[in-house]
């Protein structure tokens, strides 16, 4: 067993899905804990590309990392 984090991601409520929704990230270990808070940082502050437009409703996203312990043949990002 070895020692990863997982990327964990959760959307807000929107107009369709007053609850939220908690985003499947299945698959998305990372062995670095500060790569994985990169890029959670960047998920939650919209640092990628976006096609909203201008006037369209930013929503609550939030983003976070997850130890866990997995199988050492499972593959990891970084």
């Amino acid at each position: 067993m070895k020692l990863v984090f997982l990327l964990m991601v959760y959307i807000g409520p929107t107009p369709g899905n007053p609850d939220g929704q908690m985003v499947d990230t299945t698959g998305q270990y990372f062995a670095d804990i500060r790569k994985c808070n990169g890029y959670a940082e960047s998920i939650e502050q919209g640092k990628t590309y976006s096609r909203r437009t201008r006037g369209e409703p930013q929503y609550r996203i939030s983003a976070w990392c997850e130890p866990r312990r997995v199988p050492n043949e499972v593959e990891v990002i970084w």
